[in-house]
């Protein structure tokens, strides 16, 4: 058999031109029309070849190394052209001439000579489309290499062999690479450490050194919700590269930037933008520069927030724990033009206060009544109300809400009032709360309907009788008041309807409500001392006195109801004889 071989092999070295013409015209290399091995046979044939024509000799190449290629979707990359690149040292790099690529045969599969160290391979498709790249590291001969990173690729079954020993390949077919060290990177000038929120800045790319063949840089954002790449920028003005004001638009996490052999020091413009967000963070971003020709290129931007601290103010109910609040604050359905808040007299209401944003250190927030007289405040930490308070809050308690409790103070007349909460505090824009302090004293007016014009009003009812009564109240009660009448004993006197409320539009408007006296004993027992209350539902809102005297001739609001049995015919003789009279 190796005779055979040896009398083969030297049939080849005499013929071996015309074996590569024949070879070179299977492959239509002449017409530079590739044909992607469809096996690994063919992958050592063609892998021969190379080495016949003495392309792509890599000295003291001793390890076959090979394995699988598939795309981000899992598909086969068939005929993938592999650009590999090594890396010498920390600052070194080597990559493969353009003429000495490897590529994968029909199922994706390729293999190479090389030799111990870590290289960077870029994968592209025949039509030279970029599919993604991956890195590995050969520490032994014997043991598959390490693989460190991959991007848009899957690269599975990953072997080293010795070269020659079979391994590592179809056949043990394998090819040798060229490479040569690097001599171009990515330059990127008119940088700047910072730019505002809402503005833009120009940075300008280019490469420097020798490009031997057109590449892509690609420029990622290490955070795009921070600083946009790739944004167009209309208008505006500039001033050592940022961009204030003007229109921005489009933009993402990266872009990208071609460049040719003729244009590879041509200046080419990138746009970034620093984006408005509520928070007061100057956030720190990576821009990270790649090419699949040349080592990768950083620079750190920070942006400078233009939020400031904002107060959040809410309406809430009074804290129930708190043993001095006892009432809601009420609020009106529709507030007065320039009111915020309503509070009643001699009540309490509640704000919740809190911060949008962190602030620097602690941050003192002061609350003021523009009017003592009216309406005074307090915290949760003190026991009376003042003209003014504080809160403080930190980086720990700004987003905790914080109480202020405000109190209406109780004056002689029946006309609401008005004061402001001024709330102030260091860089902070000041807020203005208007509130109105509802007036208490609004007067319940009763009055009695005679059942005929020539009728008189008295103070007691018969059994079975009824008598009719209006009620409304004396001043516009600004929020809704509702009251109750009530008797104590019901089985002898009812009262419809019992219940009634007053509004702004309603309130000078006599509602009706009728006393029945009830038949509902058999014996002659009168029931005196019927006291009729009429007392508001909620007694802050309304006086609350225990009785409302009825009728302007009642003398009171105490009811007799007589009973039907002590009314009886008197037949008794009305004349000295004792006759009836006729």
């Amino acid at each position: 058999m190796s005779e055979l071989y040896k009398g083969l092999n030297n049939y080849l070295k005499k013929i071996g031109k015309f074996i590569i013409f024949l070879l070179l015209f299977q492959y239509d290399f002449i017409a530079c029309n590739f044909k992607v091995p469809s096996g690994g046979g063919d992958l050592v044939l063609l892998n021969s070849l190379r080495k016949l024509t003495g392309l792509g000799t890599l000295v003291d190449a001793n390890i076959t190394v090979s394995g699988t290629i598939k795309d981000a979707n899992g598909n086969i990359v068939s005929g993938g052209s592999l650009d590999i690149i090594r890396q010498a040292n920390a600052n070194t790099y080597e990559r493969v001439t353009p003429d000495s690529r490897v590529f994968t045969d029909t199922n994706g599969k390729f293999t190479m000579n090389l030799y111990l160290g870590t290289f960077n391979i870029n994968v592209s498709r025949s039509d030279n489309s970029f599919v993604g790249s991956f890195s590995f590291r050969i520490a032994s001969a014997t043991a598959a290499p390490d693989i460190l990173s991959s991007s848009g690729l899957e690269v599975s079954g990953l072997s080293a062999a010795p070269v020659g020993s079979g391994g590592g390949g179809a056949s043990g077919g394998s090819t040798t690479v060229t490479v040569t060290t690097i001599t171009n990177s990515i330059s990127v000038s008119s940088t700047f450490s910072q730019v505002p929120e809402g503005s833009s800045g120009l940075l300008k790319v280019s490469l420097t050194g020798t490009l031997n063949e057109a590449t892509t840089i690609t420029v990622t954002s290490s955070n795009p919700s921070a600083i946009k790449v790739g944004t167009t920028v209309t208008g505006g003005n500039i001033t050592n590269n940022i961009i204030s004001g003007g229109t921005v638009s489009g933009g993402g996490s990266s872009t990208t930037y071609n460049f040719t052999v003729a244009n590879a020091s041509v200046e080419q413009n990138l746009y970034i933008s620093a984006l408005e967000d509520a928070n007061l963070e100057n956030e720190t971003v990576t821009l990270t520069f790649t090419s699949p020709k040349t080592n990768s290129y950083t620079t750190t931007i920070k942006t400078i927030d233009n939020d400031a601290v904002n107060l959040i103010i809410a309406k809430t109910d009074p804290s129930a724990s708190d043993a001095t609040i006892t009432n809601q604050l009420k609020s009106l359905t529709t507030l007065p033009s320039g009111v915020s808040y309503v509070v009643l007299e001699n009540q309490v209401g509640c704000l919740d206060v809190k911060l949008n944003s962190a602030p620097t250190g602690n941050l003192v927030v002061t609350f003021t009544s523009s009017s003592t007289s009216k309406m005074l405040i307090k915290n949760s930490s003190q026991n009376t109300y003042n003209a003014s308070t504080t809160l403080t809050f930190d980086s720990t308690n700004f987003s905790t809400a914080q109480k202020v409790y405000t109190q209406g103070q109780v004056d002689a007349d029946k006309n609401s009032d008005y004061a402001d909460l001024n709330i102030t505090a260091t860089g902070v824009s000041p807020v203005t709360v208007n509130f109105m302090i509802i007036d208490k004293d609004v007067n319940i007016v009763t009055t009695s309907v005679p059942l005929t014009a020539y009728s008189t009003i008295e103070n007691f009812l018969l059994e079975g009788t009824s008598k009719t009564f209006t009620v409304k109240l004396d001043t516009d009660p600004v929020i809704d008041r509702v009251i109750n009448i009530t008797v104590p004993n019901s089985n002898s006197l009812g009262v419809t309807p019992n219940t009634f409320t007053f509004t702004s539009l309603n309130y000078n408007t006599a509602q009706t409500f009728t006393l029945a006296a009830t038949n509902n004993d058999p014996n002659s027992t009168d029931e005196t001392s019927q006291s009729i209350s009429i007392t508001p539902l909620l007694t802050y809102l309304l006086p609350s006195p225990a009785t409302v005297a009825i009728g302007t001739d009642v003398g009171g609001s105490n009811f007799t109801v007589y009973d039907k049995s002590i009314f009886r015919l008197d037949i008794s003789s009305l004349d000295d004889d004792g006759a009836l009279l006729q």
